[in-house]
């Protein structure tokens, strides 16, 4: 499939991030992991940090960089 449905992708997300991620790792708003993959994907090529991640989201520093190494093995 070379060009995958918005759809598709959405799904392939969830699937990602409910079966790998948020059943391996103590999650406790599982919906803001979501949400911060939705805010670093959109600041691709933009700096960002840690902290203006945690505000955003209502998240401590130390939350959103717990967070992000949960999703980086993912990546690969």
């Amino acid at each position: 499939m070379l060009n995958p449905s918005v759809e598709h992708v959405a799904n392939l997300l969830d699937d990602m991030l409910a079966r790998d991620l948020i059943r391996l790792h103590p999650i406790k708003k599982a919906f803001v992991l979501k949400d911060l993959l939705r805010l670093i994907a959109a600041s691709i090529g933009s700096r960002t940090s840690f902290n203006k991640l945690g505000k955003v989201l209502g998240l401590s520093v130390d939350t959103v960089k717990e967070y992000i190494s949960y999703l980086e093995p993912a990546s690969r």
